[in-house]
């Protein structure tokens, strides 16, 4: 809640470096697969992208009218992020490729990089094309907000 994330060595469990930067809660993190980059989404309305060697702001991605609840790396082989908010929006780099009709509490991406699946408010869980920028699938509610999804490999690279 302190607007500060924290890297800590796994060894030591200490401190190794603080990325100051959101002014308000910061409510997700992901890392780049090659482990130079760290994105970071917060309560501040922004997604920022952080070089996890220095720890400094390569860049700031504004534009949401609430919280930033959500961030992922698009594909291993890109830089580009996507991220949910609590204003409806899905969002790649700071553009918007969609827009839900609850609050959108969670979001994540395939690992090709072609899917996002974003949990919302009531419960319901949608299936975004990256590349046709469009809702395919939704999964009705089972009755409460989802709050965290995730994605894993069936049948190679094709699976969500």
């Amino acid at each position: 809640t302190d607007g500060l994330s924290k890297v800590f060595d796994p060894a030591t469990l200490e401190v190794v470096r603080s990325l100051e930067g959101h002014t308000g809660q910061v409510l997700d993190v992901d890392w780049s697969q090659d482990g130079r980059l760290i994105a970071t989404a917060g309560a501040d309305q922004q997604v920022k992208l952080w070089n996890a060697e220095t720890g400094e702001i390569i860049k700031s991605l504004t534009g949401w009218t609430r919280e930033v609840t959500s961030v992922s790396f698009l594909s291993p082989a890109t830089e580009q992020t996507a991220a949910s908010g609590g204003d409806l929006t899905l969002r790649i780099d700071g553009a918007v490729i969609g827009k839900g009709d609850q609050f959108l509490h969670t979001m994540v991406t395939s690992p090709n990089g072609k899917w996002l699946l974003s949990g919302d408010e009531k419960g319901n869980l949608q299936l975004w094309s990256v590349d046709s920028r469009k809702l395919e699938m939704t999964f009705p509610a089972q009755g409460t907000a989802l709050v965290s999804v995730t994605t894993g490999r069936l049948n190679g690279d094709r699976g969500l």
